[in-house]
């Protein structure tokens, strides 16, 4: 949402000054127009943010910038892609299957063009920019590859979309797993600890958990041990209780 925001706050540039960028030319033929302001005028009508001081060309601050936000958006999308396969791996997540599709088309990510796009882009940010004394002009070739960045993007939002629709989750898994790794309550029991007053409450459950193999009898041992009130132990103990 951070990034979306950013994007739909995003606008791209425009530039009117001439081809060196600073209405000399305008001037000569036209002394006593504002042209600044005329400028500012015309190029904000197209919804861009003009520009007044530029060399032959846009310096492209622009495209770098939005550039660095589909990056962004790639990664974050990347990371949900690869996060999702994992979650399938272990069997939290299971896949919705169709009698039509079969071996590698019930995937739920597309991982490759989300690496595309993001790969182009980081280009883009990188390269157009850039201009040496003015009189680099190859940015005309690097930005006819700005549509296949977007169509990778949609792509690999289409695909994402899609491989997520056909996602379920595996309870019966979920709840194994944290019958089988109760130390995850750790830090909550540590916490409870330090609110009525134990100062050595991370210490003492470092000791008990820390490289051991830690089952819901130990920690509720321990629980009912401590100096706690009978409400908040049974509140603790609780938390044990999958559902």
């Amino acid at each position: 949402r951070r990034q979306e925001l950013c994007l739909s706050h995003f606008k791209m540039s425009g530039k009117f000054s001439g081809a060196v960028g600073n209405f000399s030319a305008h001037k000569a033929a036209y002394p006593n127009v504002n042209w600044e302001k005329l400028s500012k005028k015309f190029i904000q009508q197209f919804g861009l943010d003009p520009l007044f001081q530029t060399t032959q060309i846009n310096p492209h601050d622009d495209f770098a910038e939005l550039s660095h936000i589909f990056c962004r958006i790639d990664t974050i999308l990347l990371n949900l892609a690869q996060d999702i396969w994992l979650y399938i791996s272990r069997g939290i997540f299971r896949q919705k299957t169709k009698s039509s599709e079969v071996g590698s088309s019930t995937m739920p990510h597309k991982v490759n063009p989300i690496h595309f796009a993001r790969a182009l882009f980081t280009h883009f940010a990188e390269k157009l920019p850039l201009s040496r004394l003015q009189r680099d002009l190859s940015d005309s070739t690097v930005q006819r590859n700005l549509g296949i960045a977007f169509g990778y993007h949609l792509l690999a939002l289409r695909s994402l979309q899609k491989g997520i629709s056909k996602l379920m989750i595996d309870r019966k898994t979920i709840k194994r797993e944290l019958a089988e790794h109760p130390e995850v309550h750790a830090e909550a029991i540590q916490t409870v600890l330090r609110r009525y007053g134990m100062p050595d409450a991370y210490e003492r459950l470092k000791s008990l958990t820390r490289g051991k193999q830690v089952s819901i009898d130990l920690l509720s041992s321990f629980i009912q041990g401590t100096k706690l009130p009978k409400e908040v132990k049974m509140a603790l103990l609780d938390i044990f209780k999958v559902t």
